[in-house]
């Protein structure tokens, strides 16, 4: 078998060769008649033209009136576009590169000009100009007739070595051939080898592709195969258990109407043209995208969704790698609502914790401050006793009652108490009644003045704004003794917003 294919290769490549050579010949013939007809060309308009100067140089001897004149102007006009080819055909190049014929060329060129002025005037100008004119044309019939002849002697020069160089490289082109045929003789040998490795190529890839072929059967994720038209051209069998439909319905069919749910659709046809149309990609080649999908009963679930593009020359395929994520994003939704409530539990004792801190707080301070005031009258030792104990398990119970108080604001990290309406005169008004013991205990004058207008209700955090309050007066009747301290609550402006300053004599001032 293998030596028939080689006979049968050697006959091909010998016929390539016979008929290389006979075409290589038949390209001289035809070159040497194009450079003919060129030559031909080349001496026709040299010719002509020194043929319309004599025309020209009749017809102004020949002129005696206005008529003649359009004659002598026909005439004009012929030589000069016979000059003008000389100047501009690439035929004439290699005439005009000569540095002589350059020359000669320029006084043509340089006496066309001249007569352009006569024949361009009026007729009247031009009748008594016919003198210098036909002057003009003699000094210019010698130039013309010796750029002629040096115009065929360049032409032929410089063509008889264009001819000897196209045969040699025409020699060297026959080598070339020669060699190319021994070199298709050499690729035929290794073409042979190279069909014998194919073959044991081809074998390999179908085992390779029936082996990827059982993968993807036996895949638990769905995989779909689908051209750049949006149909299905292969599913597996885990798609046929995801979606519902069977391999021959789901073969051929839109996949944007089969799986793709409707208010999705239009984005992924507009993507689908953009991803065609050279545009970025969002979804194929980007990884796990998580998307949702529809299955034959019209049911929506979320899917977990890979797409590799593979393109070829005559389509791009892209392979869809979809993995049904219904279970796990129920597990996920139940253990964040598990993870919610018991953080909003948490959320509610700590709340409960500050605000009963708080609440508790402000009559402790009262009966604390009503202790020192009772210390101050006339006491039995008992009672006075008496006293020092409700003194001291007061001020244990306040310690505890901070120790709380601490604590949940360690847990919650921040006031989840909720803007509200509320009277600031009365908050702050009881707030000062309740820290007058203290004020008078260290000898102070604990005063307010409130200019909130005609309403003393605001809006805002009342607990919050408590804490802060008692946490000033404390500090300021902690730093002051024998002195005053004076909290002003003031309204700004006509606006919504109040300014409440504590200031006091001691060593430290407050402000808020």
């Amino acid at each position: 078998m293998s030596r028939s294919v080689l006979i049968t290769v050697g006959l091909v490549l010998a016929l390539l060769a016979v008929q290389s050579v006979r075409l290589g010949r038949e390209v001289l013939v035809r070159l040497e008649v194009l450079s003919t007809a060129a030559t031909d060309s080349l001496q026709w308009t040299l010719s002509q033209a020194e043929i319309e100067q004599l025309k020209l140089e009749n017809a102004v001897l020949s002129a005696r009136n206005a008529q003649d004149l359009s004659q002598v102007r026909r005439e004009f006009d012929i030589l000069y576009s016979r000059v003008a080819i000389i100047r501009e055909s690439q035929t004439f190049k290699s005439v005009r590169e000569a540095p002589e014929n350059a020359q000669i060329l320029q006084r043509v060129m340089a006496r066309i000009d001249t007569l352009i002025t006569y024949i361009d005037g009026p007729d009247e100008a031009l009748l008594f100009g016919l003198p210098q004119v036909s002057e003009i044309l003699r000094a210019n019939r010698d130039d013309l007739r010796v750029l002629a002849l040096a115009g065929l002697v360049e032409h032929a020069r410089t063509t008889e070595e264009k001819r000897l160089s196209l045969f040699a490289i025409l020699s060297r082109l026959a080598w070339v051939v020669l060699a190319l045929c021994v070199a298709l003789g050499l690729t035929a040998l290794m073409m042979g080898r190279l069909y014998q490795r194919g073959k044991r190529l081809a074998e390999r890839t179908r085992f390779a592709v029936a082996r990827m072929r059982a993968m993807i059967t036996s895949s638990l994720d769905a995989i779909l195969v689908v051209g750049d038209d949006g149909r299905i051209q292969e599913v597996n069998g885990a798609a046929e258990t995801i979606f519902g439909y069977s391999k021959g319905e789901a073969t051929g069919a839109d996949m944007a109407e089969l799986i793709i749910p409707d208010h999705l659709r239009d984005a992924h046809e507009q993507g689908m043209q953009a991803y065609l149309a050279g545009g970025t990609p969002k979804v194929v080649g980007q990884g796990r995208v998580q998307l949702q999908a529809k299955r034959k009963s019209g049911e929506i679930f979320p899917v977990e969704l890979s797409i590799t593009a593979s393109q070829s020359a005559e389509e791009t395929v892209f392979v869809s790698y979809l993995r049904d994520i219904s279970d796990r994003i129920a597990a996920e939704e139940e253990l964040t609502r598990t993870r919610d409530e018991a953080l909003a539990g948490e959320r509610a004792k700590a709340d409960l914790l500050t605000v009963m801190s708080h609440e508790m707080r402000t009559p402790l301070t009262g009966v604390l401050g009503a202790v020192e005031l009772l210390d101050g009258t006339a006491l039995s030792p008992d009672q006075r006793g008496y006293l020092s104990a409700i003194r001291t398990s007061g001020d244990r119970l306040m310690a505890h009652v901070n120790d709380v108080l601490q604590l949940s604001q360690l847990d919650t990290g921040v006031d989840y108490e909720n803007q509200r309406i509320f009277n600031l005169s009365d908050l702050v008004q009881e707030l000062i009644d309740t820290h007058q013991s203290t004020a008078r205990r260290g000898r102070n004058d604990l005063s307010l003045h409130c200019s909130l207008g005609a309403s003393g209700d605001v809006l805002g955090r009342p607990v919050a704004l408590k804490k802060v309050l008692v946490n000033l007066i404390e500090n300021a009747l902690q730093f002051t003794t024998d002195g005053a301290v004076s909290v002003d609550v003031q309204r700004l402006g006509q606006g919504d917003t109040v300014e409440i300053s504590i200031a006091d004599t001691g060593s430290r001032h407050c402000r808020t």
